[in-house]
């Protein structure tokens, strides 16, 4: 147990709060590309193949400040911070200070700040944490990452709701007027029906039969006269 201070200072990562009060920061952390921490005045990368470390105090504080709230956690480092005296979010980072210390990693050094930051992320809240008293959450990156994952319904564009609005057409009551047909040209077929030729056949013979006939008569009648 040491009874100097120690002061963690986190401007990267996602803190956690659980039910009793004590802090979760998830740093990403790989092996290939370790958690950059500031120690004093001295750069250290955190050993890559450490996974989870914990700073144990004496402390009974509370977190305080609003944060800005994110929906997911990365891998990497858990810090796991207890019995802390005060935890206080300020200016996008979270200072935590212990007085008496019962745990804590090597390479943190008391009576000097251990910074945790990464520049190209921030430090934000976990959006499903215990939220105590004096701890809020405010407005931040999670609300444009919220948006991106609702895309899939997007909001109606300001024409349509113009149009949703507006009263729907009434019906017009005149009936629209019957299209007429046109007459249809008489039926003509381009070719004759079945039997047609055969009846026309016929009917020529039968006339030329009966004139052949009359013509037959006459000739009769007159022989007949002149043998007379």
């Amino acid at each position: 147990m040491s009874d100097e201070s120690l002061t963690l200072i986190f401007r990267s990562g996602v803190a956690r709060i659980d039910a009793s009060g004590n802090i979760f920061v998830h740093v990403t952390h790989t092996p290939e590309d370790p958690a950059p921490t500031q120690v004093g005045s001295e750069s250290v990368k955190t050993p890559g193949d450490v996974r989870r470390i914990q700073v144990v105090g004496t402390g009974s504080g509370a977190v305080q400040g609003e944060f800005p709230p994110v929906n997911d956690l990365p891998r990497g480092l858990l810090v796991d911070l207890r019995g802390f005296d005060s935890a206080e979010f300020v200016d996008g980072a979270l200072a935590v200070t212990f007085s008496g210390v019962v745990d804590v990693p090597s390479w943190c050094k008391a009576g000097v700040e251990n910074v945790f930051d990464r520049p190209a992320e921030s430090l934000r809240l976990w959006s499903k944490s215990a939220l105590p008293d004096g701890v809020t959450l405010g407005t931040g990156a999670a609300a444009g990452k919220a948006a991106v994952r609702t895309q899939g319904k997007r909001a109606p564009t300001l024409a349509k709701v113009v149009d949703a609005d507006a009263p729907s057409p009434k019906p017009d009551p005149t009936p629209a007027p019957k299209a007429t047909a046109e007459p249809s040209a008489p039926y003509r077929p381009d070719r004759l029906p079945a039997g047609a030729y055969a009846e026309k056949k016929d009917n020529a013979s039968s006339s030329l039969g009966c004139g052949t006939l009359v013509a037959l008569a006459a000739v009769a009648m007159t022989t007949l006269a002149l043998l007379a």
